[in-house]
């Protein structure tokens, strides 16, 4: 089983008991936080890479 399944099965539980939907969207929450993360972080990179040549 791949990690992208796992995590799919994982959220599926979640979802369906209630008093987890609350920890599901800080989950999903903090998943965006770090996608965003990731890209404003490669953004920098590329930038301070351009400056140097």
């Amino acid at each position: 089983m791949s990690l992208g399944k796992m995590f799919s099965k994982i959220q599926f539980f979640k979802l369906n008991s209630a008093k987890n939907l609350r920890t599901t969207r800080e989950f999903n929450a903090k998943k965006r936080y770090i996608r965003k993360l990731k890209i404003i972080r490669n953004i920098l990179i590329e930038l301070t890479e351009n400056e140097e040549v």
